[in-house]
């Protein structure tokens, strides 16, 4: 009857060594139903890029996400509100470029 015992032991440890990695785990600080109410508000966000600089999102922000982070501050609020974004104005080098069309002129 050894057996169980062993299987319940090994159950325990496994548990506690998932528990543990999950809490050392960094906290994620981008929040993904922020682009659900960005779009629900008009703004032309397709992706996490709209304000952070990777489509995944992550740590690293763009101008806009950022200028939230400020206004976070600013306003001394505990979140980022993303209706924020209506006060937002982007400045002639944070615009997109305009997209190169593959023909040459000529």
């Amino acid at each position: 009857m050894k057996k169980p015992r062993k299987i319940l032991s090994g159950l325990v440890i496994a548990g506690f060594a998932l528990l543990y990695f999950t809490s050392m785990m960094p906290e994620t600080k981008s929040y993904p139903p922020f682009l659900n109410k960005a779009k629900q508000l008009g703004f032309p966000a397709k992706d996490c890029s709209y304000c952070h600089t990777s489509p995944q999102g992550g740590d690293q922000n763009n101008a806009r996400g950022n200028w939230l982070i400020a206004q976070k501050k600013e306003r001394n609020a505990y979140a980022v509100d993303v209706s924020w974004l209506k006060d937002y104005k982007a400045t002639e080098t944070t615009k997109a470029a305009p997209k190169k069309s593959g023909k040459k002129k000529t």
